[in-house]
């Protein structure tokens, strides 16, 4: 590909136009940093007219069409993944609250100094745990996700000042497979201060089950009790599915990082791409563009865009930890599963098109999405081949959970409703054992039913998902 290469050290700003050849100088509050061969750049057909015998027509204009292309590698979390998603699935994305996030264990419980407690019931689940929001069954979200926990002493108790005065907290944090069978254990102590027998305070943590908590180091008051509650964050859903809403974007690519060298790309779309969830969100995406402006951003500058301030994905995330697959009813579990996505965009290659940008490219075929996975199989009859193989119309969905530590976690449910395997392993052709075998379908529309539709749940309010 000719043009800037961006490589690891890129950034890339983009702000969503409000149509073709509008440049848009207001931008999503979000930096993609760029990895491996990513780069886009200008190509430029321009030619002017020539007489018969070859010399340049008098007053002749040169004649032709300017437009980028490129392709993008990204890494990113799941905060943060709705305006790649959007741009790659050609559709907008819709948010609504899903749930409060609150959630008491133990209401103003009567507790013994040294001796744990245990007897946790949850006022919205019936159990000694919390529900967290990476149970799945039938495609569905169902449960509260994991929070901080907000403790609350009343009775007046105090610092016994000639013993160690905490909180013991036992459980599991917000990393738990997207199947539920896989929980990591979790204990944080609480250093207990005065003020924090007489205001709330809040645990660094978050939990989605708690097996105990114990009181040390407190004595005196009235019959003195302490409540357990969830921190009351709310959590949303975001719906986004395959769709036809031509997404144009103005990009500034910047080389070097907030002090390199920006340019400027104008009606910037994806003709195809993928996304893959394994040890990373990792999207690939094939560009097409119009305008150019080197070494400007997007307000005619030649310094970049300042996007100190900007969010960016967390270092800190897990993203793949826990991925499952389902067939139908039947899941199993992956090591990476995604999907690739062609638009089959053609270019206006009319040589005399004076535009400063190509216009919209014109969809030439049907749109092809296909569906990858790596699964794992203990034993080789793990896997349906009647049910499954051999031209059946099926489900597939793939689930993972986003673990970012210190933070809550994000649910991601990938679903293809209408799909036929065109790889999966062959009867009898693997010894037992765990086995890593590759998956590959082609997804389809029935109806209404669009080819892909994602749904992601976290703590982020706005429709890019973070």
């Amino acid at each position: 590909m000719a043009g800037i290469l961006l490589g690891r050290n890129g950034a890339i700003l983009l702000g969503k136009q409000t149509a073709e050849g509008t440049k848009q100088t207001t931008l999503i509050n979000k930096v993609f940093q760029t990895s491996g061969d990513s780069g886009i750049g200008p190509q430029a057909d321009f030619n002017a007219p020539t007489l018969n015998d070859g010399s340049l027509a008098p007053n002749a204009p040169v004649i032709g069409q300017a437009r980028s292309e490129g392709s993008l590698q990204i890494l990113q979390s799941a905060n943060g993944l709705g305006t790649l998603l959007e741009a790659l699935m050609l559709a907008n994305a819709t948010s609504a609250q899903y749930h409060a996030g609150l959630w008491n264990i133990l209401a103003a419980t009567q507790y013994t100094v040294g001796t744990a407690l245990t007897s946790f019931v949850s006022n919205s689940q019936p159990k000694d745990k919390l529900q967290n929001s990476t149970f799945i069954t039938g495609g569905t979200i169902t449960g509260v996700n994991a929070a901080k926990l907000k403790f609350t002493f009343d009775g007046s108790p105090t610092i016994d000042t000639t013993k160690t005065s905490q909180l013991v907290v036992k459980g599991f944090d917000q990393a738990v497979s997207a199947d539920g069978t896989r929980k990591r254990p979790a204990t944080e102590v609480i250093p207990l201060v005065a003020g924090d027998l007489s205001t709330p305070f809040f645990s660094n943590n978050y939990f989605s089950e708690i097996t105990s908590v114990t009181v040390e180091g407190l004595t005196g008051g009235s019959n003195p009790t302490i409540k357990i509650e969830g921190d009351g964050s709310a959590y949303y859903k975001h719906v986004i599915e395959s769709g036809e809403t031509r997404q144009f974007y103005t990009m500034e690519a910047i080389l070097g990082g907030s002090s390199g060298v920006p340019n400027t790309f104008m009606d910037v779309q994806v003709g195809q791409g993928g996304f893959t969830i394994g040890d990373y969100n990792e999207f690939n995406l094939s560009l097409q563009g119009g305008a150019f402006f080197l070494r400007e951003n997007v307000r005619g500058n030649t310094s970049p865009t300042d996007f100190s301030a900007y969010t960016r994905p967390s270092a800190n995330v897990a993203t793949g930890w826990g991925t499952v697959l389902y067939l139908n009813d039947k899941f199993y579990r992956c090591g990476e599963a995604g999907f690739d996505i062609n638009h089959n965009f053609g270019q206006d290659e009319n040589p005399f098109a004076r535009d400063a940008y190509v216009p919209a490219g014109i969809q030439t075929d049907k749109r092809e999405v296909t569906v990858n996975a790596r699964i794992n199989l203990e034993k080789g009859d793990d896997f349906d081949f009647d049910q499954y193989a051999w031209g059946r119309d099926l489900k597939i969905m793939i689930s993972s959970a986003s673990m970012d530590f210190g933070a809550a976690n994000a649910l991601m449910n990938v679903e293809f409703p209408n799909c036929r395997l065109t790889q999966f392993p062959m009867p009898g052709s693997f010894p037992a054992g765990q086995l890593s075998q590759q998956l590959a379908a082609s997804a389809y529309r029935d109806g209404t039913t669009k080819e892909v539709k994602i749904t992601i749940v976290n703590t982020e309010t706005g429709a890019q998902f973070g």
